[in-house]
């Protein structure tokens, strides 16, 4: 009796990708993962890396298009790995994997750069729907992490935006942003009116209320 392990796998748009690089150190999550998107997209190079000194050497030799990152992978585990990354290929979009549900986490590596944070407790369908999300550079965090005042449109700011806008909510001025971002003062003000237009409100305090990160 054949069993279809993946069922709704024909209802999801497939991620244009090449190459991908999953980096867990647990040997049934990278394979389950591989198994699960061969189903999608059979002729994408999926590589694989169980701890972080691997990934940085396959980052090296392979123009990786998105890196599927654990959070507490073994010789990283922390916001430093983005900046390890970007400085291989700024092009590679990384997607945080991660069992804690933990949002003030997420947005430390949203802040640090990374394109997205999925959990684990995730479905194929959010795993997908990520995956289309970060390629086509938009920003990607799971369901589980949102407030209930989290609005959705917040999804379709940039990730630069979306970086500013997690720090103003945070309570960092633009003087603090400047300096984390190493950014000039008028490029904040532009990116803060971009990001209230998009977001269809007026202050800092309704951005608060939106990311309800106390």
């Amino acid at each position: 009796m054949k069993i279809d392990l993946f069922p709704d796998a024909g209802e999801i748009t497939a991620p244009n990708l090449n190459n991908l690089l999953i980096a867990d150190d647990h040997f049934i999550t990278r394979h389950g993962l591989v198994l699960l998107l061969k189903k999608v997209n059979s002729s994408c190079n999926m590589l694989q890396a169980e701890t972080f000194e691997e990934a940085i050497q396959i980052l090296k030799q392979v123009p990786i298009e998105v890196i599927i990152l654990d959070v507490s992978l073994p010789g990283g585990g922390d916001v430093s790995m983005i900046s390890a990354i970007k400085n291989i290929n700024i092009h590679t979009k990384i997607l945080m994997y991660s069992g804690h549900e933990d949002r003030s986490l997420a947005f430390q590596f949203i802040n640090a750069g990374a394109n997205g944070y999925l959990t684990k407790k995730g479905s194929m369908n959010d795993l997908i729907e990520a995956l289309n999300v970060v390629i086509s550079g938009g920003m990607y965090i799971s369901d589980q992490l949102l407030s209930p005042n989290f609005d959705k449109q917040i999804m379709h700011l940039s990730p630069q935006e979306l970086q500013i806008a997690a720090l103003l909510a945070k309570g960092s001025g633009n003087i603090e942003i400047c300096a984390e971002l190493n950014l000039k003062s008028s490029t904040v003000s532009t990116y803060k009116q971009r990001i209230f237009q998009k977001l269809n409100i007026n202050n800092v305090k309704d951005l608060i209320q939106l990311f309800d990160t106390k």
